[in-house]
C-alpha cells in the first residue's frame, strides 16, 4: 500500500504539526549523535514565517503537504544532527501518524565566543607546566576558559545547544611569528615579532619525556604532547551552549607565537590540523584571536638557571 493518501482533497483540511527533533545519546540531547531521536523540549524555538499558522501544514489535493525550508527558523540551537517530524493534529478515528525526515540537517552557530574567566583581555604570557591561575599572565592558563556558541538569530548564546565531547582544545604555533630585529639604529637589540597569518599544530621543543615517542611529529597524536589539563581533559561537552575547559596547561614548548585553538565538532578529533564540520569560520576560534592587538602569546620557561662550567 502507498504511504500517500491520494484521495485527500484540499477541502478535507487535514493538518500536520511540524516539530524539531535532535539526536539523543543515553536518553539525553546530543546533537553529535544519531543513536536515537526525540523532539526538542521547547518547540517554540522552531519559528514559522507568516505563511504558516502555528507550524501546521494543510494537505492539498493528492495528500501532499509541502513546507519550504525558507518558512522555518530555528532559534538557540546548534549542532550536527537535527530533523523535522510531522504528526497528525486532527485526532483521526482510524489512528494517528508520525513521520520524520529520513535525512538530517546541520545547524551552524554564527561564531564561537571565548571567555577567559572574567578577564578583560586574552592571555599574553603563560608559563610552561604552569599552575592554572585566575591572575592573568602570572603563571598558567586561567582555571576556566569558556567557549560559547553564538545564535545567528539573536546574537546571544545558543542556550539550547548540547553535545557530548564535541569541542576540542589545541595549542597551535604561528607559522610566521619569528623574532626579527627591529632595524632601529638606536635600539639595535629591540626585537619584534612578525604577524601571525597562519598557524600549525604546536610541536615539542624538546625530545625528552613523552616527546621522545613517535608522537613528536606534525601528524595525528602530536597534540597529546603540548596541551593537557591538570584536572579534566582537552575535550569538553557543550552544555546550554557553552563548553568549559578547566585548568589547561602548556607542555614541552617555549617561546613566542602560540595560541589556544578551539574547534566545534571536528571532522577528526585526532588530526594534526582539525577542521570543524561547521566550517572554521563558524566552528573554530583561537585565543588570542587574529583580531586582538596582541594576537599570540608567549610561553615562558618554568624556570631559568645559570650553570657555570669550569
Amino acid at each position: 500500500a502507498s504511504n500517500t493518501c491520494t484521495g485527500v482533497l484540499a477541502a478535507d483540511v487535514i493538518d500536520a504539526l511540524v516539530a524539531l527533533q535532535v539526536g539523543q545519546s543515553s536518553g539525553a540531547q546530543d546533537s553529535s549523535s544519531t543513536s536515537s531521536w526525540a523532539d526538542v523540549a521547547d518547540q517554540s524555538k522552531l519559528v514559522s514565517a507568516a505563511s504558516l499558522t502555528t507550524l501546521k501544514c494543510t494537505f492539498a489535493d493528492g495528500g501532499t503537504c509541502t513546507i519550504a525550508s525558507s518558512d522555518l527558523t530555528v532559534l538557540q540551537h546548534a549542532g550536527v544532527y537535527y530533523r523535522l517530524s510531522f504528526t497528525d493534529a486532527t485526532s483521526w478515528t482510524s489512528g494517528t501518524f508520525t513521520a520524520a525526515q529520513t535525512t538530517s540537517f546541520r545547524l551552524d552557530p554564527a561564531a564561537l565566543l571565548i571567555n577567559v574567566g572574567d578577564a578583560a583581555y586574552a592571555p599574553t604570557v603563560v608559563r610552561v607546566d604552569g599552575t592554572p591561575s585566575d591572575t592573568l599572565d602570572s603563571d598558567g592558563f586561567h582555571t576556566a576558559i569558556q567557549v560559547k556558541l553564538v545564535d545567528p538569530a539573536t546574537t546571544g548564546v545558543a542556550t539550547l545547544a548540547a553535545c557530548t565531547g564535541c569541542m576540542i582544545a589545541r595549542l597551535v604555533k604561528c607559522d610566521d611569528n619569528i623574532p626579527v630585529a627591529s632595524g632601529a639604529a638606536d635600539y639595535p637589540y629591540n626585537y619584534t615579532t612578525t604577524p601571525c597569518s597562519a598557524v600549525s599544530q604546536a610541536a615539542c621543543a624538546t625530545s625528552g619525556g613523552v616527546c621522545g615517542s613517535n608522537d613528536n611529529t606534525i601528524a595525528d597524536g602530536v597534540w597529546k604532547n603540548t596541551l593537557t589539563s591538570t584536572s579534566a581533559a582537552t575535550t569538553a561537552d557543550v552544555v546550554a551552549g557553552v563548553a568549559t575547559f578547566a585548568n589547561l596547561q602548556a607542555k614541552y614548548v617555549v617561546g613566542a607565537g602560540y595560541r589556544l585553538q578551539f574547534t566545534l565538532n571536528p571532522s577528526s578529533a585526532t588530526a594534526a590540523a582539525p577542521s570543524s564540520v561547521h566550517s572554521n569560520t563558524y566552528g573554530q576560534q583561537s585565543v588570542p584571536s587574529a583580531s586582538d592587538t596582541v594576537n599570540s602569546l608567549m610561553i615562558r620557561p618554568f624556570e631559568m638557571t645559570v650553570v657555570q662550567s669550569p
